[in-house]
């Protein structure tokens, strides 16, 4: 049975990846470190170790390492002295690469979302391109339902994806370049007049997972459109326009000074 080592916290994928590799070893994130993951370890007797810097990574006796939201970066010098490592990124490598892919399928409104396994090279998101998945995006999706179904899709496939890396005798394409993208900050859309109902929308898909929009001081957990005959349901809406000329409501969840 081949030895692998697993960077990240995700149970479902070392679950998946237990079930066909020998797990030399779990790294983490040392503030990332949850109860799930603690007792799997425990249980199979998985070697699990929180660390804060790539230096205290060791690959000694592993064909492959697997990485899935995994945060620390794997620098230049530590892949030249390492096994090969292979990367779930939770979109295209060509046309949405970067630290949020998903945070910008949902805010450029995409149709489709990509799960790209790849071997990590020297740039961000860049290296051979192992295997592609996509799945049709419901609009109505929050970013954490989307990282949900990459975490499950991601489990499904990452075993052929690594027996296909380690078994292939023909060289897989290298992706360089393609189209990166910033890492998302909300902070940037605090003028919603100058966006669309659809960009405002999204937002609000986006920013469920961390508690509401915040706008100001003031952190709004809900928006709807305003369609004839509708009536608000309390005070705690306000209405705005979007830059299409559609009238909307946000629900107000708090203020910074813990007033609702």
């Amino acid at each position: 049975m081949s030895k692998v080592v697993f960077f990240g916290q995700s149970i479902i994928i070392l679950k998946a990846l237990h079930s066909a590799f020998e797990i030399l070893s779990v790294y983490t994130e040392n503030d990332r470190v949850t109860p799930e993951l603690t007792e799997y370890c425990k249980k199979y007797g998985l070697l699990l170790k929180p660390i804060i810097s790539i230096e205290e990574i060791s690959t000694e006796n592993a064909i492959v390492g697997i990485s899935f939201g995994f945060g620390l970066i794997f620098k230049k010098t530590f892949l030249t002295n390492c096994c090969p490592i292979l990367n779930i990124h939770p979109g295209s490598l060509k046309t949405n690469r970067g630290r949020h892919p998903l945070h910008w399928d949902i805010f450029l409104d995409a149709m489709s979302c990509f799960v790209s396994v790849h071997r990590i090279g020297p740039g961000i998101d860049e290296g051979e391109l192992i295997d592609e998945f996509t799945f049709k995006r419901d609009q109505t999706s929050t970013l954490l339902e989307l990282e949900g179904q990459v975490e499950n899709i991601s489990s499904q496939y990452i075993v052929s994806a690594v027996h296909n890396f380690l078994e292939s005798q023909t060289k897989f394409p290298k992706i360089l370049g393609g189209t990166y993208r910033k890492k998302f900050d909300p902070s940037l859309f605090q003028d919603l007049k100058s966006l669309t109902s659809e960009q405002i929308s999204a937002l609000f898909l986006i920013q469920k997972k961390y508690g509401g929009l915040k706008i100001g001081t003031k952190v709004y957990s809900e928006v709807r459109l305003v369609e004839p005959g509708f009536l608000r349901e309390t005070a705690d809406w306000e209405t705005i326009e979007s830059l299409d000329g559609k009238k909307m409501i946000l629900k107000l969840l708090k203020e910074e000074n813990g007033r609702k």
